[in-house]
């Protein structure tokens, strides 16, 4: 059996899950990351709103298109590509410059983007560019799609909170 088209569909649903839940938590603290991306931008506080209100609907509405899993899903997937490729960009700039840049992409975060950002990012690049170029699946059950999704859910607890993840695995390597 050829378990590639499931790992394309489980693949849609993980990054249905990451864009809706990026789209929530940024609307949850609207102020909060306009007021980052003023300061780690440095640009106005009236164009990083204009900049988080775009954001929020781009990925609310790529998430809605994965969801729906019709002719547009390819697209939306191909939208979900370029965001998370200029994500990464700019991660990984920041970090190799040593800036100071919160991360708010989940919801208000007193956090610093770091090395992990950047291969939680490869993470959803990986998994977006395998639905692109993966064999689609003809049909897959709906009760295998709630297990799938179910485990887009537990993929997203972990890529989101790779910090945590990194600071319990040291501490507990020391003791």
């Amino acid at each position: 059996m050829d378990v590639s088209p499931y790992l394309v569909e489980f693949c849609r649903l993980f990054i249905f899950t990451v864009l809706l839940f990026s789209s929530l938590g940024k609307g949850r603290t609207f102020a909060k990351f306009r007021d980052d991306l003023t300061e780690s931008m440095q640009v106005s506080q009236g164009l990083a709103a204009a900049a988080t209100a775009t954001l929020i609907v781009v990925e609310g509405v790529l998430a809605i298109f994965l969801l729906l899993n019709n002719r547009l899903t390819f697209y939306a997937m191909v939208g979900a590509v370029m965001l998370f490729a200029g994500f990464t960009v700019w991660i990984t700039y920041s970090v190799i410059q040593d800036r100071l840049v919160r991360c708010n992409c989940f919801g208000q975060n007193e956090e610093y983007v770091s090395y992990l950002d950047i291969i939680r990012n490869g993470v959803l690049l990986l998994a977006s560019g395998f639905y692109l170029w993966g064999p689609q699946a003809s049909s897959i059950s709906l009760s295998v799609q709630f297990v799938f999704f179910g485990m887009a859910l537990t993929a997203y607890m972990v890529i989101t909170n790779l910090k945590n993840i990194s600071i319990v695995a040291r501490a507990s390597k020391h003791s």
